[in-house]
């Protein structure tokens, strides 16, 4: 019998005496019914470069997320020619679609905006609220001058609307009986008027492969001059059955 826990040198007539060490054990990581496959998936990023544009209204900055395997809470972009009362009437609409709440205040000759929404892990994003899809569905309602970093935006704002979380927009929506719904997500994006550099996180039920999802993303995102890394490759799931044989090895 392997040993579960305690300490191994317990006093004698413990319920817990030192026992063998089993060759191999599990950790659960998960809440009842027993879970026995996960899902694959793509965990990646994409950037994109073009010259600076100089031409106003712009945006000159936007910071949102930290990791690539959580919604995040919030997010932050600094405009320029764009008013504040602009602002005001945008994002009581926005808000009121979204539930992301948004501030703002004028700064150097700029307005900074700070959207605050409801952080979740990626696995689950619709336990969260996305500041970062929130931010770029409003900052989409403002008239910015046609630039290629514009352009860029828009498209992964088309790709990966606010309040989607099923790749649908992107092309790769798909489920099976047994894994469930593919489950995608953007979740970080550092853009400057140079280049933007994100991430995102798909979990792929068994279905998908890497034709049905890395290369649709690959396709869809280059349109819009985002490139996803080479070398990337889809994660595989893993099942019970594959568990069993891992084990089997040790």
């Amino acid at each position: 019998m392997p040993f579960i826990g305690g300490n191994h040198h317990s006093h004698p007539g413990s319920f817990n005496t030192r026992k063998e060490e089993a060759p191999c054990s599990y950790s659960p990581d998960g809440e009842y019914p027993v879970i026995n496959l996960e899902k694959g998936g793509l965990y990646t990023s994409y950037s994109g470069t073009w010259e600076e544009n100089t031409v106003l209204p712009c945006i000159r900055r936007i910071d949102g997320g930290t990791v690539g395997n959580a919604v995040p809470g919030k997010a932050e972009a600094v405009v320029e020619g764009i008013s504040t009362d602009e602002i005001a009437r945008a994002a009581s609409a926005i808000g009121e679609q979204t539930g992301i709440a948004f501030r703002w205040e004028e700064k150097n000759g700029c307005v900074v905006i700070r959207a605050e929404g409801k952080s979740a892990h990626a696995s689950t994003p619709w336990e969260g609220n996305s500041a970062l899809t929130g931010l770029l569905a409003l900052l989409m309602k403002f008239p910015f001058a046609d630039c290629e970093g514009q352009r860029r935006l828009r498209g992964l704002t088309e790709l990966f609307p606010h309040g989607a979380f099923y790749g649908e927009a992107a092309g790769v929506a798909q489920a099976d009986e047994l894994s469930g719904r593919l489950v995608l997500s953007s979740n970080v994006l550092h853009y400057a008027e140079g280049g933007m550099f994100g991430r995102i996180d798909c979990r792929a039920p068994m279905c998908a492969s890497e034709e049905t999802v890395l290369e649709v993303l690959r396709e869809k995102l280059a349109a819009y001059g985002l490139y996803l890394p080479e070398s990337c490759k889809m994660v595989p799931p893993i099942t019970f059955r594959k568990i069993v044989r891992l084990s089997r090895r040790f």
